[in-house]
């Protein structure tokens, strides 16, 4: 079954959200995505006339990301990032995050982009980047593995967010907030 069968069906109420989920992973998608993309309703109307969802429904081949600025995280200290991201084939780009305040430092690096994906969300347009990269901190470094979730809203990006989870020789999670500076665009 195709993603646009799959969206059909579901929107249709044919299939439960988990079914769904587990349907699109089960075509190649990210777990993560795939919640994210059960969050997104396509036109009920346009769905029972069998019209297709539009091609920028769920990218990840052509998407380009570029972000930078500050946030304040979870823990109330100030985390900066920057980075670019490009779908593949292969997906390609650069992340950067560093939060200021941890008593252990936090510099971490990508070594590489994985996968870049991209759809519309609440107005705007979300992208979740993963790959691997490496932490520097007072007590050495470690490699992880990252995902990155950003949200654009337009210019002048006061209400974009970004997110940022480290997992594998490290356990990191910024929590998703509004930028305090700075600006995402998803193209």
């Amino acid at each position: 079954m195709s993603r646009e069968e799959l969206v059909e069906s579901y929107v249709r109420g044919e299939i439960s959200r988990r079914v769904f989920i587990r349907r699109l992973v089960a075509t190649g998608m990210s777990l993560s995505a795939a919640i994210a993309y059960s969050q997104i309703r396509p036109d009920i109307a346009a769905a029972r006339r069998r019209v297709k969802a539009p091609a920028n429904f769920y990218e990840t081949s052509g998407a380009k990301v570029t972000y930078g600025g500050q946030i304040t995280t979870n823990l109330a200290t100030k985390g900066s990032f920057g980075g670019n991201a490009k779908g593949g084939p292969p997906p390609k780009g650069e992340e950067e995050y560093i939060d200021h305040g941890l008593a252990t430092g936090l510099n971490f690096h990508s070594t590489d982009v994985t996968s870049v994906d991209v759809f519309p969300f609440h107005g705007g347009k979300r992208a979740v980047i993963r790959g691997h990269g490496t932490v520097k901190r007072t007590l050495g470094t470690a490699s992880c593995n990252y995902e990155i979730v950003v949200t654009d809203f337009g210019s002048p990006g006061t209400r974009d967010t970004y997110r940022i989870r480290l997992t594998g020789g490290v356990s990191y999670d910024s929590g998703e907030h509004r930028l305090d500076a700075g600006n995402v665009t998803v193209h």
